[in-house]
């Protein structure tokens, strides 16, 4: 079998289990060199598309924001505002003392669980309550939209 059979064979082998490994012989070296090679070309490619896409996000969120709108559909894919809220610590021992008085002592030990408090507050947000006044300087919030898309 040639390099390139070799190429095309593992190719097609993306469709199912990887073959039983044979003794082998040069051809299977020589495959191995050309698929490193192309794996690393296609990587080098998804580099490139990575930061046209973080410029393409980035005008994008501003013709969201223009328009006034939360999706469209363009291509066959659906393109959406995603909206995080995230919360950030802005005095530590400020809003440990805050958490532990609105009691919710579970995201203090020893340190401030971020991520979980970040959920907590995004299910407030869902359920329209607000934050505790206890948070005031203590906790802040961070609103991020992000732009995903999915194929419709």
């Amino acid at each position: 079998m040639t390099a390139a059979e070799h190429a095309a064979q593992a190719d097609s082998d993306m469709q199912g289990p990887p073959p039983a490994p044979s003794d082998g012989d040069i051809e299977d070296v020589r495959a191995v060199a050309l698929l490193t090679a192309e794996k690393r070309d296609l990587e080098a490619r998804v580099e490139v598309i990575d930061q046209k896409l973080k410029t393409a996000h980035a005008a994008a969120l501003l013709w969201f924001e223009a328009h006034g709108i939360q999706s469209t559909t363009v291509e066959g894919y659906t393109v959406f505002l995603k909206r995080e809220l995230w919360a950030k610590v802005i005095d530590p021992a400020a809003a440990m003392a805050a958490l532990k008085t609105v009691g919710w002592d579970e995201y203090v030990s020893p340190h401030i669980n971020s991520q979980s408090l970040s959920a907590r507050i995004r299910e407030l947000d869902r359920d329209n309550v607000p934050l505790p006044l206890e948070f005031e300087g203590a906790i802040g919030v961070s609103e991020i939209y992000k732009i995903n898309a999915r194929k419709k």
